[in-house]
């Protein structure tokens, strides 16, 4: 499907906005290596993240991690290890820590239904894409009343319109827009500070700018529901404008 079309199809309407706070952003933490083991810190401070983040988590009851690639179970296991390492640093302690991948995703409206946090995890963005379509994960998404924290491709696989600029810079056959889950109404560019440097990348970026307004965020910042927090850029029609920066925060509709 062309760009137009699509811009046509989901952005025809602003759809109602969603009850709960939807998190989108680059990284929330730091790998790190220990012992030769990898490891997570906890979950950055910048721009006020985690604080705001703990402010809207109700329960500490059940965290769900949402893979990248569902069939890889030995690596989501080991993430979500990592995961709970990481929101155990940042004083968060959830009695119970479930991956959603192929091995239940049968159950996902009860695995969402107990949730006090969902991570979307970053990985393959065309790949995350097809296994979120597949289980209908939007749809899913929408009446659960607790956070969604969507991670660069999971960030990414939020909007009604995806660009799978990274995923098509790598393979030429793939699509460069994705139809998204649709919780967000905006079109998020994550880690862009190291796209910039990557011109098969931009070339996409500022092809899709033509006709519509990506946000692109830096590794720090996020968009909380409407508002972004952090240094973000505006591409539209070509040009890339800074419109909010570290420290600051920006209202993108009012």
């Amino acid at each position: 499907m062309t760009i137009i079309g699509l811009s046509v199809q989901f952005c025809r309407a602003i759809k109602e906005k969603n009850h709960q706070p939807l998190f989108l952003t680059s990284k929330i933490c730091e790998k790190q290596e220990l012992d030769g083991k990898l490891s997570l810190s906890k979950l950055s401070n910048e721009n006020n993240f985690l604080d705001t983040l703990k402010k809207q988590i109700k329960t500490q009851n059940t965290f769900v991690m949402l893979a990248s690639d569902p069939t890889a179970y030995e690596k989501n296991d080991q993430f979500l290890r990592l995961d709970r390492q990481a929101l155990t640093l940042s004083g968060l302690h959830f009695q119970e820590y479930l991956v959603l991948d192929n091995r239940n995703k049968d159950k996902v409206k009860t695995v969402l239904d107990q949730a006090s946090l969902v991570i979307l995890a970053g990985g393959d963005t065309h790949q995350q894409n097809q296994f979120f379509s597949a289980i209908d994960l939007g749809e899913h998404l929408k009446p659960i009343d607790c956070p969604i924290v969507g991670i660069s491709a999971g960030a990414m696989n939020c909007g009604e319109i995806v660009i799978n600029s990274s995923e098509k810079s790598k393979n030429p056959e793939l699509p460069l827009i994705l139809k998204g889950m649709g919780i967000s109404q905006y079109l998020i560019v994550p880690h862009f500070e190291k796209k910039q440097k990557n011109p098969d990348e931009m070339k996409f970026i500022i092809q899709v700018s033509q006709k519509m307004k990506i946000y692109a965020l830096q590794d720090g910042s996020y968009l909380l529901n409407d508002t972004i927090y952090g240094r973000c850029d505006l591409i539209y029609q070509g040009k890339i404008t800074k419109i909010c920066d570290i420290g600051e925060s920006f209202l993108l509709k009012k």
